[in-house]
Protein backbone atom coordinates (compact mmCIF):
# COMPACT_ATOMS: atom_id res chain seq x y z
CA UNK A 1 0.00 0.00 0.00
CA UNK A 2 1.34 3.40 -1.00
CA UNK A 3 2.14 5.98 1.65
CA UNK A 4 -0.11 8.94 1.87
CA UNK A 5 1.58 12.12 0.65
CA UNK A 6 2.64 14.32 3.52
CA UNK A 7 0.79 17.54 3.96
CA UNK A 8 2.80 20.72 3.68
CA UNK A 9 3.39 22.23 7.11
CA UNK A 10 1.10 25.10 7.95
CA UNK A 11 3.29 28.12 8.49
CA UNK A 12 2.06 30.88 10.72
CA UNK A 13 1.81 34.05 8.76
CA UNK A 14 2.61 37.08 10.87
CA UNK A 15 1.00 40.21 9.57
CA UNK A 16 1.32 43.42 11.48
CA UNK A 17 -1.38 45.98 11.15
CA UNK A 18 -0.52 49.62 10.76
CA UNK A 19 -1.13 51.44 14.00
CA UNK A 20 -2.63 54.89 13.58
CA UNK A 21 -1.68 57.15 16.46
CA UNK A 22 -4.03 59.65 18.06
CA UNK A 23 -2.20 63.02 18.17
CA UNK A 24 -3.80 63.79 21.55
CA UNK A 25 -2.02 60.74 23.04
CA UNK A 26 1.39 61.44 21.44
CA UNK A 27 4.18 63.37 23.17
CA UNK A 28 7.65 63.83 21.67
CA UNK A 29 10.58 65.27 23.63
CA UNK A 30 14.35 65.45 23.30
CA UNK A 31 16.49 63.84 25.98
CA UNK A 32 19.77 65.16 27.41
CA UNK A 33 21.62 63.67 24.42
CA UNK A 34 19.29 65.39 21.90
CA UNK A 35 17.61 62.10 20.94
CA UNK A 36 13.87 61.92 20.33
CA UNK A 37 11.68 60.08 22.80
CA UNK A 38 8.07 59.18 22.11
CA UNK A 39 5.25 58.60 24.54
CA UNK A 40 1.98 57.14 23.26
CA UNK A 41 -0.47 57.08 26.16
CA UNK A 42 1.51 55.23 28.83
CA UNK A 43 3.98 53.57 26.42
CA UNK A 44 7.52 54.96 26.33
CA UNK A 45 9.73 54.66 23.23
CA UNK A 46 13.27 56.03 23.63
CA UNK A 47 15.60 57.06 20.81
CA UNK A 48 13.02 57.12 18.03
CA UNK A 49 13.07 58.47 14.48
CA UNK A 50 10.32 60.27 12.60
CA UNK A 51 9.94 60.08 8.83
CA UNK A 52 7.41 61.30 6.31
CA UNK A 53 5.48 58.45 4.72
CA UNK A 54 5.10 60.45 1.49
CA UNK A 55 7.87 63.09 1.57
CA UNK A 56 7.39 64.33 -1.98
CA UNK A 57 3.68 64.08 -2.59
CA UNK A 58 2.22 64.66 0.89
CA UNK A 59 4.96 66.12 3.11
CA UNK A 60 2.55 67.48 5.74
CA UNK A 61 0.67 64.27 6.40
CA UNK A 62 1.33 60.76 7.65
CA UNK A 63 4.40 60.75 9.85
CA UNK A 64 5.96 57.38 10.61
CA UNK A 65 7.56 56.80 14.01
CA UNK A 66 10.34 54.20 14.11
CA UNK A 67 12.16 52.72 17.09
CA UNK A 68 15.96 52.53 17.41
CA UNK A 69 15.97 49.34 15.28
CA UNK A 70 13.94 51.10 12.54
CA UNK A 71 10.82 49.07 13.36
CA UNK A 72 7.54 50.91 12.93
CA UNK A 73 5.85 52.07 16.12
CA UNK A 74 2.94 53.77 14.40
CA UNK A 75 1.76 56.43 11.98
CA UNK A 76 0.48 59.87 12.90
CA UNK A 77 -1.99 61.13 10.27
CA UNK A 78 -1.07 64.79 10.95
CA UNK A 79 0.10 67.15 13.69
CA UNK A 80 -3.34 68.62 14.42
CA UNK A 81 -4.29 68.13 18.05
CA UNK A 82 -0.73 67.63 19.36
CA UNK A 83 0.67 69.69 22.18
CA UNK A 84 2.70 72.70 21.02
CA UNK A 85 6.07 71.48 22.33
CA UNK A 86 5.77 68.06 20.66
CA UNK A 87 4.74 69.68 17.40
CA UNK A 88 7.74 72.04 17.52
CA UNK A 89 10.17 69.17 18.21
CA UNK A 90 8.77 67.11 15.32
CA UNK A 91 8.85 70.04 12.90
CA UNK A 92 12.48 70.80 13.84
CA UNK A 93 13.46 67.17 13.35
CA UNK A 94 11.74 66.96 9.97
CA UNK A 95 13.46 70.16 8.87
CA UNK A 96 16.83 68.57 9.69
CA UNK A 97 15.92 65.28 8.05
CA UNK A 98 14.40 66.74 4.91
CA UNK A 99 16.67 69.70 4.25
CA UNK A 100 15.30 70.77 0.86
CA UNK A 101 16.31 74.17 -0.47
CA UNK A 102 13.74 75.76 -2.79
CA UNK A 103 15.02 76.85 -6.19
CA UNK A 104 14.19 80.47 -7.01
CA UNK A 105 16.18 80.78 -10.26
CA UNK A 106 18.38 78.60 -12.45
CA UNK A 107 21.45 80.67 -13.29
CA UNK A 108 23.14 78.10 -15.56
CA UNK A 109 23.12 74.45 -16.56
CA UNK A 110 26.08 72.88 -18.33
CA UNK A 111 26.37 69.22 -19.27
CA UNK A 112 29.75 67.60 -19.55
CA UNK A 113 30.73 63.92 -19.60
CA UNK A 114 27.24 62.81 -18.53
CA UNK A 115 27.04 65.16 -15.55
CA UNK A 116 25.14 68.44 -15.48
CA UNK A 117 26.41 71.29 -13.33
CA UNK A 118 23.56 73.52 -12.17
CA UNK A 119 24.05 76.95 -10.65
CA UNK A 120 20.98 77.68 -8.56
CA UNK A 121 19.70 80.62 -6.59
CA UNK A 122 17.81 79.04 -3.66
CA UNK A 123 16.08 80.20 -0.51
CA UNK A 124 19.29 79.07 1.25
CA UNK A 125 21.64 81.05 -1.00
CA UNK A 126 23.56 80.32 -4.19
CA UNK A 127 24.39 76.65 -4.82
CA UNK A 128 26.31 74.77 -7.48
CA UNK A 129 25.10 71.19 -7.72
CA UNK A 130 25.97 68.26 -9.94
CA UNK A 131 23.30 65.94 -11.30
CA UNK A 132 24.34 62.65 -12.91
CA UNK A 133 21.31 61.81 -14.98
CA UNK A 134 18.07 63.32 -16.23
CA UNK A 135 16.21 60.77 -14.11
CA UNK A 136 17.57 62.66 -11.08
CA UNK A 137 15.36 65.58 -12.11
CA UNK A 138 11.95 64.33 -11.07
CA UNK A 139 8.68 65.84 -12.18
CA UNK A 140 6.56 65.07 -9.12
CA UNK A 141 3.49 66.85 -10.51
CA UNK A 142 3.05 68.86 -13.72
CA UNK A 143 4.35 71.92 -11.86
CA UNK A 144 6.60 70.53 -9.07
CA UNK A 145 10.18 69.43 -9.83
CA UNK A 146 12.79 67.94 -7.50
CA UNK A 147 16.50 67.70 -8.31
CA UNK A 148 18.60 65.07 -6.54
CA UNK A 149 22.29 65.91 -6.66
CA UNK A 150 25.23 63.49 -6.61
CA UNK A 151 25.26 63.56 -2.79
CA UNK A 152 21.55 62.77 -2.47
CA UNK A 153 20.56 66.31 -1.47
CA UNK A 154 17.17 67.35 -2.86
CA UNK A 155 16.38 70.78 -4.31
CA UNK A 156 12.76 71.65 -4.99
CA UNK A 157 11.01 73.83 -7.51
CA UNK A 158 7.53 74.00 -5.94
CA UNK A 159 5.95 75.58 -9.03
CA UNK A 160 7.80 75.86 -12.35
CA UNK A 161 5.27 78.48 -13.47
CA UNK A 162 6.89 80.89 -11.01
CA UNK A 163 10.33 80.60 -12.63
CA UNK A 164 11.57 83.42 -14.84
CA UNK A 165 11.72 82.67 -18.59
CA UNK A 166 15.49 82.04 -18.68
CA UNK A 167 15.28 79.58 -15.75
CA UNK A 168 12.39 77.75 -17.36
CA UNK A 169 14.29 77.42 -20.67
CA UNK A 170 17.33 75.98 -18.86
CA UNK A 171 15.16 73.50 -16.99
CA UNK A 172 13.32 72.37 -20.14
CA UNK A 173 16.58 71.98 -22.06
CA UNK A 174 18.17 69.72 -19.43
CA UNK A 175 15.27 67.66 -18.07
Amino acid sequence: MADKPKEAPQEAVHQEETRLLDPREVTVRRDDFDRLNLRVGTEEHPNIHVRRAFPLTAPEGYLVFLDAEEQEIGILPDLQGMDRDSRRVIEEELELTYFTPRVLRILSAQSRHGVTAWELDTDRGLRKIYVRDRTDIRHITPTKVVFVDMHGVKYEIPDVRRLDDASLRRLEAES
